[in-house]
């Protein structure tokens, strides 16, 4: 490992064990109501492994690998934002993912059964009491994923800087 590849192993760490440290109040990995068949436990459990694990992977291996030819390369206060920015990539992906956990049909939210949740509107508690003590457009899921998206982009710009110097 080269020094831009352990910087930015460094920053994507601690901020993406920050970020899987509060995507619980969306109830990724149900596993109980996943044992009892809930078929919509199922479902948040493959698209939280995909935008909270797969997708984020994605990207730090993306990045690191690209780190490899920028060796000889001196480590500058510029080069080292380059690396940081890249690292909040998490950050957006659990923008994302809440953006996606809100997301409603005409029988209620895609994500939860509103048999196990029927007391707070269709929502885990902590999605719900999160939810009553902010502005009302904070329960609109594109308020959520759209700055997801754009945060995933703007996070990853700087680290095209490595990747199309190759």
């Amino acid at each position: 490992m080269n020094a831009f590849q352990t910087l930015f192993s460094l920053f994507y760490s601690l901020f993406w064990a920050m970020t899987i440290s509060i995507t619980g109040k969306t109830h990724p990995f149900d596993t109980p109501s996943m044992s009892k068949g809930y078929p919509r436990a199922w479902l948040r459990f493959f698209v939280s492994i995909l935008d909270l694990n797969l997708s984020p992977l994605a990207c730090f291996v993306l990045v690191y690998k690209n780190l490899n030819s920028t060796s000889a390369e001196p480590l500058t206060f510029w080069s080292a934002l380059c690396l940081f920015l890249p690292s909040l990539v998490g950050l957006g992906f659990y923008r994302l993912h809440y953006g996606l956990m809100l997301l409603k049909g005409k029988k209620g939210h895609f994500f939860y059964d509103r048999y196990l949740y029927g007391r707070t509107k269709g929502l885990p508690a902590s999605i719900y009491d999160d939810l009553k003590t902010r502005p009302e457009h904070h329960s609109e899921p594109m308020t959520h994923i759209i700055p997801g998206l754009l945060w995933i982009l703007l996070s990853m710009l700087p680290a095209l800087r490595f990747i199309l110097d190759k």
